[in-house]
């Protein structure tokens, strides 16, 4: 029950990711305080958040823009629906501006939004520049049991990025540190393996409802080749497995290279590497052994690796699919691009060395553990629709919100 002090605000969460609308319906049915409204081009979120009474709008092909244009400059080339070839430069000024339209008359006192390298995360952006509103984007975490929020974007374009400083308050003792970082490691290694991994291979339903309708109706924020992927995978699973498993005895001293989703955003928009580029760099600039280990949602990584491999003709490059937590403490250097085992690298006390844009390179043991413990919040990503929110987190949304 709300005091009388209280000041209920209408949020809007802008949703082109099943999952990630999940968790904010699961938001929204926690947070009693405030009242909650869904943009989405997505059917199967719009039908749930109307099952579950929260106000919600299906974005449907909008080929003309009826309101004033937007004041802001559009860098819609940047956004991973253009740079995945999802859309095309007209399909994502539409999206863009059909987006812009419905918070101009929902009129939201904040807006939330998923992850934020999106079409829609450039029209929330946008948007609360021009209106002088807060924003917040969601991202899931490395850490299990915990989501990333940021006032400005997630990765590269987060304030955490732009100022790791704000990790260093408050200062904590080494007793403190020494404490926080056995926590966090007894916590990664109980949890080895990302779920995000094998949501990424699973095909639902409502993936294909949702893929048909927006590619006839509204705007595709997912590409043919995912679902295809997908489908593709249920056939392929276990002669991958068995196609991945080691053949060689890998060496005692090494580099490990992890590589990252060929088609991941942090790939396309926050570093000047691929997979491949990157092999083929510390190749030339390192003399030592190199254990590659291809991702598991990847699955044409092991193909390419051999092919380099071959080409190359060295006996330096090793492949392994083994648990990376030991590949990392095995080795005697991590390079990696963006990849979040970049961060389980710097928690072992590995040299690592990036490649990439990452807000982790600029972490020591202080920031690794305020990052863990007071800029991360509470929340299971991966939790039933029942799962509640608790308050301890809704409260610490909201002072992320006015810090």
């Amino acid at each position: 029950m709300k005091s009388v002090n209280e000041k209920t605000e209408k949020i809007t969460c802008l949703v082109d990711y099943h999952d990630a609308g999940l968790f904010f319906i699961r938001l929204a049915a926690s947070d009693k305080k405030n009242k909650y409204q869904i943009i989405t081009n997505l059917p199967s979120i719009f039908l749930i958040a109307r099952k579950k009474k929260i106000d919600s709008t299906l974005i449907k092909k909008n080929r003309s823009w009826r309101t004033t244009e937007t004041k802001s400059p559009l860098r819609l080339k940047l956004v991973r629906e253009h740079v995945l070839r999802i859309l095309n430069q007209k399909e994502c000024e539409l999206f863009y501006k059909s987006c812009f339209e419905e918070l101009i008359k929902g009129k939201p006192n904040r807006i939330y939004c998923w992850n934020g390298n999106s079409v829609m995360g450039e029209a929330a952006r946008n948007y609360a520049t021009e209106e002088n509103i807060k924003t917040l984007f969601f991202e899931i975490a490395n850490i299990p049991g915990k989501v990333f929020i940021d006032k400005k974007g997630t990765n590269a374009q987060s304030l955490l990025f732009e100022d790791p400083t704000i990790l260093d308050n408050p200062q904590l003792s080494e007793l403190e540190i020494e404490s926080k970082s056995k926590t966090l490691t007894d916590l990664k290694d109980r949890h080895r393996y990302a779920p995000q991994s094998s949501l990424s291979k699973k095909l639902s339903s409502h993936h294909l409802i949702n893929f048909i309708f927006c590619s006839l109706y509204s705007y595709k924020t997912h590409s043919t080749t995912s679902v295809t992927k997908k489908l593709k995978s249920l056939s392929l699973r276990t002669s991958k497995k068995q196609k991945n498993e080691p053949s060689e005895i890998l060496p005692n001293e090494y580099l490990f290279f992890p590589m990252q989703v060929s088609n991941d955003t942090q790939l396309m928009l926050n570093s000047d590497f691929t997979n491949i580029q990157a092999i083929e760099y510390i190749l030339a600039n390192y003399s030592a052994p190199i254990i590659v280990k291809p991702h598991p949602a990847d699955q044409d990584a092991l193909d390419k690796v051999l092919e380099l491999k071959e080409r190359e003709k060295t006996e330096r490059l090793y492949i392994s699919n083994m648990d990376t937590i030991e590949l990392i403490r095995n080795s005697n250097t991590v390079v990696t691009i963006n990849s979040t085992v970049g961060f389980e690298a710097l928690l072992l006390n590995k040299e690592t060395i990036f490649l990439g844009k990452s807000f982790y390179a600029s972490f020591d043991k202080t920031r690794i553990c305020n990052y863990f413990s007071e800029y991360l919040i509470d929340a299971d990503f991966f939790s039933s629709e029942s799962t509640e929110i608790t308050t301890e987190t809704l409260h610490k949304i909201e002072k992320r919100l006015s810090s």
